[in-house]
């Protein structure tokens, strides 16, 4: 049984025992639905470690919209660079990163991360055009 109080949720073992309080907030358990619920949670959830609490929403949808949150995403341009990974960093930050940190999944989630503090979102055409939204 769970009685909610205005922001910790609060678990009744039994009538005999003491109630056990589960630290979390109502909004952490919002936010672990949201994580659980992606198509690619493991990544989502390393999203959310990356970006912090405040980014976690916005950046999960943008690489959504950019990869559908996939790793193995690759991208060709008609320019002739190449997207890679769930953010879809394009080549030509190689050189700056290198091609395993922006190829590989864990990477690509830490130079978007990187490309954010400098940039904000505004390198990400998901972001830019404001498909990103119909994942928020």
């Amino acid at each position: 049984m769970y009685i909610e109080s205005p922001k910790t949720y609060v678990a009744l073992a039994s009538e005999t025992k003491e109630p056990e309080v589960i630290k979390q907030t109502a909004e952490e358990i919002a936010l672990e639905a949201l994580i659980n619920s992606q198509p690619n949670p493991e990544v989502a959830r390393y999203i959310c470690d990356k970006f912090g609490k405040s980014e976690c929403r916005v950046a999960i949808a943008v690489a959504r919209a950019e990869s559908g949150l996939r790793c193995d995403a690759v991208g060709i341009n008609t320019n002739r660079t190449t997207d890679f990974g769930p953010f879809q960093i394009n080549s030509v930050h190689i050189g700056r990163f290198t091609l395993s940190e922006i190829a590989n999944c864990e990477g690509n989630v830490n130079t978007a991360y990187k490309i954010y503090q400098e940039q904000g979102w505004n390198p990400w055409v998901a972001y830019l055009n404001g498909s990103y939204r119909k994942f928020l």
